[in-house]
């Protein structure tokens, strides 16, 4: 069974207004995550982007999570420490954050 329509209007935005958010090694991450099972990475893809969508606003989950992008207004909560950027990167390159 596909995705109903009604569920992907956050996914169908991100792909309208952010393209390059949602190329083909964002797909192929679902993809991979659900053991190449087509139907369940693109259920899991279209929660993806209604999560983010809830969690961060309808303008920036659309913008890159980086410091120049979606996080850009947090910057100096950053800089205070609340939250801290770790110098290093994980095993695959992606910065990590201590809250």
């Amino acid at each position: 069974a596909s995705v109903p329509d009604a569920e992907k209007g956050a996914y169908l935005e991100a792909r309208r207004r952010c393209p390059e958010l949602v190329d083909d090694d964002h797909k192929r991450a679902f993809l991979w995550r659900e053991g190449y099972d087509p139907e369940r990475a693109a259920a899991r893809l279209v929660r993806h982007w209604t999560f983010k969508r809830k969690l961060f606003g309808p303008v920036k989950c659309y913008l890159p999570m980086t410091l120049s992008g979606a996080m850009s207004d947090d910057l100096i909560t950053l800089s205070v420490g609340f939250v801290h950027l770790l110098p290093g990167r994980d095993e695959r390159g992606r910065n990590v954050m201590l809250f």
